[in-house]
């Protein structure tokens, strides 16, 4: 191992403790092989009911007309879904203690590692020491109630809780934008029986509105990448935001386009998307994540067409990349009998690498087999305003 986490998770273990996230080596390939078969596809299987069904409680209780708050909604579901994935419970009374705490720690988390002495002194911090108790005292009783060890498992359940319940909430969020912005990608949602074009979707929100918007990995001895001399401690930044929206991969990078991702041989070169990570490091979650946002994302979209009540939507990036916490989308009941057929027909398997075609879905194929860009994708540069703007102030989870 070259490289090892950054300085704000090696930090963070006055939170998490020695879990997932900030465990390193030999500690963190244990723990991953002792978690792996919880997060198989197999043993996933079984929550797709569960999901489903709180799915449909939850927007069961929206009222057409009124405006939904976005973050408050796919917060509340995420923490359920991941409350019976841990524990084989709903979280009950416990729920809105938990996210009142959550919302404490999340917002001085990046101080809470800081330490020094110059902490004890600052006017809040007694309130995020009663949340961080009061977290961790509710975190031990569910484990009790479940049947498992408190002093073995507490380190990993509050990784998983913390980093699986926030960032899957922030992508269901901005996947629900999305949706109520492209209406014939909502009407595909409602009309498809498979599944693959929701999950089409789910990339594609995953791409243009990653989480985590950058990872940290500090070198543990001095590298050389790219040429670059890289010295023992310094780290190394990746960003799935930048490299996710570079026009070289992805032609009009900036346009929210599925389609991409079911044209025949539309391929993007290795390490070009990474919203869960790459490598040993990669997010255990990944499966867990994408089954929440396709089953949530179809359960909705097939109840509700959801209509946006604001022209713009900014971006909130502290610990997890999301919408502004106001934003709001307007539920209505779709009419009787309105399933329409899209114009962005599947594009058929029969192009051959050196057609010249346009698909249905008005994508150009180039000789490559890959998706041609559009005019000017070619040389445009990443917006770099919009990389400092998300970029910038993010601390990386991943850090």
């Amino acid at each position: 191992d070259q490289f090892g986490k950054g300085y704000l998770l090696a930090r963070a273990k006055r939170l998490l403790g020695d879990g997932l996230l900030t465990a390193e080596g030999d500690r963190h390939r244990e723990q991953r092989r002792q978690l792996q078969p919880d997060f198989a596809t197999r043993n996933l299987g079984t929550l797709a009911h569960t999901i489903d069904a709180l799915v449909g409680e939850r927007a069961s209780q929206w009222i057409a007309g009124r405006p939904i708050r976005v973050a408050r909604e796919t917060e509340g579901l995420t923490m359920e879904i991941i409350a019976r994935f841990l524990f084989g419970s709903e979280l009950g009374a416990d729920g809105p203690t938990i996210r009142e705490d959550l919302a404490i720690l999340g917002r001085w988390f990046p101080l809470l590692t800081l330490g020094g002495s110059w902490m004890e002194r600052l006017p809040w911090l007694g309130r995020v020491h009663r949340a961080l108790s009061r977290f961790d005292d509710t975190i031990r009783r569910r484990i009790v109630a479940a049947g498992m060890s408190p002093n073995d498992r507490r380190d990993e359940v509050v990784t998983l809780f913390l980093a699986g319940f926030d960032t899957t909430a922030a992508s269901l969020a901005w996947t629900l934008h999305l949706v109520s912005r492209d209406p014939e990608a909502a009407g595909r949602i409602r009309e498809e029986a498979d599944g693959t074009y929701v999950e089409a979707v789910v990339k594609e929100s995953l791409r243009l509105y990653p989480p985590i918007t950058r990872m940290g990995r500090r070198a543990l001895q001095p590298q050389t990448l790219a040429g670059r001399q890289i010295p023992a401690g310094a780290v190394v930044f990746l960003s799935p935001y930048v490299t996710q929206r570079d026009p070289r991969w992805f032609p009009e990078p900036t346009r929210f386009l599925p389609e991409r991702w079911l044209t025949p041989r539309f391929a993007p070169p290795p390490f070009s998307y990474f919203p869960f990570g790459l490598g040993t490091r990669s997010c255990i979650g990944e499966q867990l994540a994408k089954m929440i946002l396709t089953r949530a994302t179809t359960g909705i979209v097939r109840q509700w067409r959801l209509d946006p009540t604001a022209k713009r939507v900014r971006s909130w990036a502290f610990l997890t990349f999301k919408p502004q916490p106001g934003m709001r989308l307007r539920p209505e009941r779709w009419p009787e009998g309105s399933a329409t057929p899209s114009s962005r027909a599947k594009c058929p398997a029969a192009h051959q690498p050196g057609d010249s075609v346009r698909c249905p879905e008005g994508e150009r194929l180039n000789r490559h087999g890959r998706l041609a860009p559009a005019a000017g994708d070619e040389t445009r540069p990443v917006d770099q305003e919009q990389v400092r703007h998300v970029v910038g102030p993010m601390v990386g989870v991943d850090d």
